[in-house]
């Protein structure tokens, strides 16, 4: 993590005054964080990620991924402001999902704020918390004036389809929460995506909370963890049919448009010739470029769990996925959205289908 204005409060980089260099770690690909982020970026407020040749002192040090840093400079980005209130949540054991501890702020230890430290703060995340537990299966639409409802779909479906082996569905953390301060809204975002694009993994029990048999490669059902009271986001919000068949729609979405490899595969060939040759020379590296060559197609054999190749998890994902009952029904074409009037307001007409 690199402070750019740390001395200088007028120096930045591109106009960004913080950079977080990742070394990816357990990733040979060097990959998997910018193309999440890349896709992510459709859907959600995700931060950027890209690229960087570290040289130290005239010493190359070799491939790095930039990732954006999570402060008032991102949430400008999306939300158009600088203020609100910013929750991190790292990876962590299952725990930290947004289930309701208590009353007291010491109870929700895993949560880091990353703004200023109020009462009001605490109190409103705990609220959340305590909203999400009792909240009736018929009422499930009405937490929506606390909690984007949409953006946590979403969320949950990039989570989930391009399996972050260390995310909500899995440990239940890993990611970071903005709360607007106009309304007081919360909005659970994706961060630390180094762990995508794998076999499924994390904590709990075996079989917890999923929906049909073990997970067996990357056959991870997108409804895994709705019978889960320990991840209120999944078994909550999708207790709702309605709002349960929102999420479905939003994971065939990602199938359809990213999950194919004549879309993504000449976007992962661009990143590989960017930075093959400096992959090949860089002799710090924490995998072998041979690794790093096999890895963009084929599985590799990395310790407590294989790797996939991204190509090969691609491929397997879409085929998995679009197999499963929920996903061979037709899906609906929107032939047209039109804008009127109404009581001197401007409001979107239902699409025809």
């Amino acid at each position: 993590n690199i402070t750019l204005d740390y001395d200088n409060r007028d120096q930045n980089l591109y106009g960004y005054r913080t950079i977080n260099l990742l070394n990816a770690h357990s990733d040979p690909s060097f990959q998997r964080t910018v193309l999440y982020s890349h896709i992510a970026r459709h859907y959600t407020a995700a931060p950027k990620a890209n690229f960087v040749h570290v040289v130290v002192n005239g010493e190359s040090w070799g491939i790095y991924i930039n990732d954006q840093q999570y402060n008032k400079d991102f949430i400008n980005d999306w939300f158009d402001r600088r203020d609100g209130v910013r929750w991190k949540i790292p990876a962590g054991p299952t725990g930290r999902s947004l289930t309701y501890e208590g009353d007291k702020r010491e109870d929700y230890w895993g949560f880091e704020l990353k703004s200023k430290d109020t009462p009001k703060s605490w109190q409103d995340l705990i609220k959340l918390c305590k909203t999400l537990d009792g909240l009736p299966k018929d009422k499930v639409s009405s937490v929506d004036s606390i909690l984007s409802i949409d953006r946590a779909l979403w969320f949950l479906a990039l989570d989930n389809v391009l399996i972050d082996s260390d995310g909500y569905y899995s440990r239940g953390s890993d990611y970071v929460i903005y709360q607007e301060p106009q309304f007081g809204r919360f909005h659970v975002l994706p961060y630390d995506n180094n762990e995508t694009f794998r076999f499924p993994g994390g904590g709990g029990p075996p079989g917890s909370g999923i929906r049909g048999e073990q997970p067996s490669g990357v056959q991870l059902n997108p409804f895994s963890g709705e019978y889960d009271d320990m991840k209120p986001l999944l078994s909550r919000l999708l207790a709702d049919p309605e709002i349960s068949s929102r999420y479905a729609a939003h994971v065939r979405t990602i199938v359809d448009e990213w999950l194919d490899w004549k879309k993504i595969g000449p976007i992962s060939n661009q990143y590989y010739k960017l930075i093959d040759e400096e992959i090949e020379k860089d002799t710090r590296k924490h995998s072998s470029y041979a690794d790093f060559i096999l890895n963009m197609t084929d599985t590799l054999d990395a310790g407590r769990r294989p790797l996939p190749g991204l190509k090969s998890f691609v491929e397997e994902r879409r085929t998995y996925i679009l197999s499963l009952p929920e996903f061979k029904k037709p899906t609906p074409k929107i032939e047209s959205v039109k804008l009127a009037a109404i009581n001197g307001k401007a409001s979107a007409l239902p699409a025809k289908k």
